[in-house]
C-alpha cells in the first residue's frame, strides 16, 4: 500500500506534467483542428445543411453553428499548433469538441433523426457511427489535458509575450530571473 501511494504522484507528474507529451498533443489535436476545419471551408453551406439536418439546433442556431465552426476549428488549430494563447484556446477547444459530442449523441441514439454522414471532413461520404463518439472522447481527453499542462515547448506566446518576471538578464556570465 505504501509503494502505491510513493509511485502515484509520480506517475502524474512524470506522464500527465510531461511537456512533450503536451506538446505531441497540442500538434496532433492541432492538425486535427486545422484539417477537419479547412474540409469544411470548401462547402459552407453543404456543412451548414448537414448540421441542420441533424435536428438538434433551430435552424437558424444550426445554420450560424455549421456557417461559423468550420472557421473556428481552422482558427482552434493554428493556435494550437503554434502554441498561442492556449489558455483561452483549450477550453474553448473543449467547449467545441462537447458540442461535436452533444450533436452525434443526439443523433446516434435518437429514432427521430437519420443523418448518413457526420460531416467532419464536409462533402466527404464518412458514415456517422459510434466510433465518432471515441474519436471525440479523445479529442476532449487530448483538450483537457493541453488545458490542465498548457506546456512550455515551442510556444509562440512565450516567446512575445513574456512577462517582466520571465525575462532573463545576462550580467558578468550569470543568468538571473
Amino acid at each position: 500500500m505504501r509503494t502505491w501511494q510513493m509511485t502515484r504522484p509520480a506517475l502524474r507528474t512524470d506522464i500527465l506534467g510531461n511537456r512533450w507529451l503536451t506538446f505531441a498533443l497540442r500538434l496532433g489535436l492541432g492538425t486535427s483542428f486545422l484539417v477537419f476545419g479547412a474540409s469544411k471551408l470548401a462547402d459552407l453551406d453543404g456543412f451548414a445543411d448537414t448540421v441542420i439536418s441533424y435536428h438538434v439546433l433551430p435552424e437558424s442556431l444550426a445554420r450560424a453553428y455549421g456557417l461559423g465552426l468550420p472557421f473556428a476549428e481552422v482558427l482552434i488549430g493554428v493556435c494550437l499548433i503554434l502554441g498561442l494563447g492556449l489558455r483561452l484556446v483549450a477550453p474553448v477547444a473543449i467547449l467545441v469538441i462537447a458540442s461535436l459530442i452533444a450533436g452525434t449523441s443526439a443523433n446516434l441514439f435518437s429514432a427521430e433523426t437519420d443523418v448518413q454522414k457526420c460531416g467532419c471532413l464536409g462533402g466527404a461520404d464518412w458514415p456517422l457511427g459510434p466510433s465518432h463518439l471515441v474519436g471525440q472522447v479523445v479529442m476532449l481527453i487530448m483538450a483537457t489535458q493541453i488545458w490542465l499542462h498548457k506546456g512550455d515547448v515551442l510556444r509562440l506566446d512565450s516567446r512575445l509575450f513574456k512577462r517582466s518576471g520571465e525575462r532573463t538578464l545576462i550580467s558578468s556570465g550569470n543568468k538571473t530571473e
